[in-house]
């Protein structure tokens, strides 16, 4: 059983770096970091404004790679960011003009693949894959817990 374990988890492995590798092509494709990118994705997908510290969570990066790419971004013009009223420092993301130019040409392509290929799945496989996703994700989570391994949590 040991062995077919390992010959799962490799494989497993492979399907996650084959995946990543996917989005760090369409990053260079479209010429921004993949940091950057996200940002772009996750600010274009939100449900109007959405903050820094949200934006952080959504990509499950750290603040200060979060704010590199949106100090990128915004250095380029591509998002402005406001004050939120009755805070002390906090800001939302806006895309400007040319960040919602630069998202139809890009995430909001990146997107439609992502859905076209969810499709192709099916409804019913993409529900399981999700699941299945999910439970591994949250089996190994208490995992690394039990074995003692900080998860910056």
């Amino acid at each position: 059983m040991e062995k077919e374990v390992e010959d799962i988890l490799n494989e497993m492995a492979r399907c996650d770096r084959a995946f990543s590798a996917l989005y760090r092509k369409a990053a260079r494709a479209f010429g921004l970091s993949e940091a950057a990118m996200w940002a772009l994705y996750a600010v274009e997908s939100a449900d109007g404004p959405i903050s820094q510290r949200e934006l952080s969570g959504a990509m499950g990066l750290s603040k200060q790679t979060v704010n590199s790419a949106v100090a990128s971004l915004s250095d380029k013009g591509l998002v402005e960011l406001r004050p939120i009223p009755g805070t002390r420092n906090r800001k939302d993301i806006v895309l400007t003009e040319s960040g919602e130019d630069l998202a139809s040409r890009t995430v909001r392509r990146l997107r439609g693949a992502e859905v076209r290929a969810l499709g192709a799945l099916g409804e019913a496989q993409a529900r399981l894959f999700v699941e299945m996703h999910d439970k591994f994700i949250s089996a190994l989570h208490q995992e690394l817990l039990k074995e003692g391994i900080g998860l910056g949590e």
